[in-house]
């Protein structure tokens, strides 16, 4: 009698991992400017993240990837304190230690400071944990943080800047091997106020900046392509939209409504929404910027009016920026007013 249980391959359980970690992580752009991306080259990227453009839209394989940082600092954490270091990885478990600049706008969130490196014992360190791949690491071995990472180390420059240290340890650990590489470094105070300051004027500007790519492969892959060049309309939110305005404080304010605008109120954007003009790749024709609807010349022909007696823009975002969709768009609603857009 054969009792051999059936083969019961199947990806169920693992999907249902997956989208248990989509339900409960916000895969969203950082509420404030974070410095793990002021460090970014193209100036235009840093802005069209901090104004919530595009939404990361990553799965639940990719949310629990990238818990994996997390888990190894708290790895860290235990390791250092076994060779005797005093660590601190926030005010209280579960929470990290946070430090704004005088706008409110930046931010940083540091894994931790520590006391007690063999090289530095009596000075407090910052604490920046980072996981790599076998290639990653190697090169990190052979031209350390500045020059293999300058993210990283433009992240580390902003932190101290902001949480009034003068010396950082880097930890990294390769994910393929287990091993650990550290790398000490000093705060360089001109390369931490230029940061900051572009990072300043990235916020307070009402225009896209300049891009410093193109087409490079860097630029190919960006989460933002499709809106930077000009093949979609942004995200709807309030940050996306001509009405809002950045406030002192780390605050968003609706000039329409002339009201402060809480993080949820700015992540549902109200019916009176219309797209700030610098964010749309077609020609406003007409409209009052301080009004409720702009009309613009779609560049390869047709035009469309968002807002009121036209296309509210959680419609417009069913549609590509090409004359074609546009125009025909245009015609359904010109002979069916009530008719909604929907892929």
């Amino acid at each position: 009698m054969n009792n051999s249980l059936p083969d019961t391959r199947t990806s169920a359980l693992s999907n249902m991992v997956y989208a248990a970690w989509e339900r409960t992580v916000l895969a969203t752009n950082s509420r404030r400017l974070g410095g793990s991306i002021i460090g970014e080259t193209c100036p235009r990227k840093i802005w069209l993240s901090f104004r919530w453009v595009r939404k990361a839209n990553f799965d639940g394989r990719m949310l629990r990837l990238f818990s994996a940082g997390m888990i190894e600092e708290a790895r860290v954490e235990t390791d250092l304190k076994k060779c005797g270091l005093e660590v601190h990885m926030g005010p209280e478990p579960g929470k990290q230690f946070e430090f704004t600049d005088e706008t409110g706008h930046i931010v940083g969130k540091i894994d931790g400071v520590l006391l007690g490196v063999p090289e530095a014992p009596k000075t407090w360190h910052l604490l920046e944990v980072k996981t790599h791949n076998t290639r990653s690491f190697q090169d990190l071995l052979a031209r350390g943080v500045k020059e293999s990472k300058p993210m990283h180390w433009a992240q580390m420059q902003v932190y101290m800047r902001l949480a009034d240290l003068e010396r950082f340890l880097y930890y990294a650990v390769c994910k393929d091997t287990d091993e650990i590489y550290t790398e000490r470094g000093s705060l360089d105070k001109q390369a931490a106020d230029t940061l900051i300051e572009r990072a300043r004027q990235i916020i307070d500007s009402v225009k896209q900046p300049r891009m410093t790519t193109g087409d490079d492969e860097e630029c190919k892959k960006c989460a933002f392509k499709p809106v930077c060049w000009g093949e979609s309309f942004p995200d709807v939110n309030c940050r996306t939209c001509i009405h809002s305005s950045v406030v002192n404080g780390g605050g968003w304010k609706c000039q329409l409504k002339g009201k402060d605008l809480s993080v949820d109120e700015q992540v549902d954007a109200c019916s009176s929404h219309v797209f700030s003009p610098d964010m749309v790749n077609a020609f406003p024709i007409n409209g009052d910027y301080e009004g409720t609807s702009i009309q613009y010349e779609v560049r390869s022909g047709g035009t469309f009016i968002n807002g009121e007696g036209g296309f509210p823009s959680k419609e417009l975002v069913q549609l590509t920026l090409r004359g074609a969709i546009i125009r025909a768009a245009q015609k359904i609603k010109d002979k069916f007013p009530n008719a909604v857009v929907e892929k």
